[in-house]
């Protein structure tokens, strides 16, 4: 189980560096550390390294909320990875805006 998140978070990472803009980098990092840190403080609860903490265990253990939510994250994450792959993949530039001649009446004029 442990070597399973070990090789999740790993591949978060992974995902993560060879994002296509920071901003799906960032993204990918924050909910691959975000379940890596989760499986990290339940799996030191259940060894009583550390006190008990009531973070359950990311995919397996009882809850819907949060296997929904966990689920959402990995989609993220997934998709995050999908995007690398496109070829050509540009976001349209935009156009410069036109310039007006008219002005503009404001208030009583």
């Amino acid at each position: 189980m442990v070597l399973l998140f070990a090789l999740l978070v790993i591949r978060g990472f992974h995902i993560a560096m060879h994002a296509h803009d920071k901003f799906g980098m960032l993204v990918a990092i924050g909910l691959t550390s975000h379940i890596g840190l989760q499986a990290f403080f339940n799996i030191a609860v259940v060894s009583n390294l550390i006190p008990n903490t009531g973070i359950s265990l990311p995919f397996f253990s009882y809850g819907g909320t949060a296997l929904i939510l966990q689920l959402a994250e990995m989609g993220i994450v997934l998709n995050i990875s999908r995007v690398r792959y496109r070829v050509g993949a540009k976001a349209p530039a935009a156009k410069p805006a036109e310039e007006t001649t008219e002005q503009l009446q404001g208030g009583n004029a």
